[in-house]
């Protein structure tokens, strides 16, 4: 019998096939970690600038000129909104390392709707049920929809 015939090509396949999505996985996790917490810099870069002058119009005209830049070369991604939304993200989630390690489980669209959240204490709540229970966007969006931190803080009084 040939070496080759021993060779069982539908298990060398599944196998070589599970390291690829693996891998693949692996990549998306780390570009998705990097781009929130590029986010996340941008934004405390942004509040930095403007802890210089405490003017509200000069933070209004500072973030719409540097989106108008920012557009021209890399995109709509860096509309006024988003930026603005990086710094309320910054200004949120103030400890980076708990940043960061919620940027391993979180995505950016996860972030953007905690921000949304009236109270730092609902935001943590949500934010930690995010990361530990591994909840979509959507199911956050569900959960906060069906008043979930009302009826967990309800409960535990």
């Amino acid at each position: 019998m040939n070496e080759l015939e021993n060779i069982n090509v539908d298990k060398l396949y599944n196998d070589v096939a599970d390291l690829i999505e693996k891998a693949k996985i692996q990549v998306v996790s780390h570009i998705n970690t990097e781009f929130v917490i590029l986010n996340w810099n941008i934004g405390n870069r942004i509040k930095n600038e403007l802890l210089n002058n405490k003017k509200p119009e000069y933070g209004k005209k500072v973030i719409k000129n540097l989106s108008k830049r920012l557009i021209e070369k890399y995109g709509r991604g860096y509309s006024y909104s988003n930026l603005y939304r990086m710094l309320q993200i910054n200004e949120d989630f103030e400890d980076f390392q708990k940043f960061a390690t919620l940027s391993q489980k979180l995505s950016w669209s996860h972030f953007v709707e905690i921000v949304k959240m009236d109270t730092d204490v609902k935001r943590k709540f949500y934010a930690t049920m995010c990361m530990n229970e591994n909840w979509s966007v959507r199911t956050l969006k569900e959960r906060v929809d069906s008043a979930l931190f009302e009826r967990t803080n309800k409960n535990s009084k």
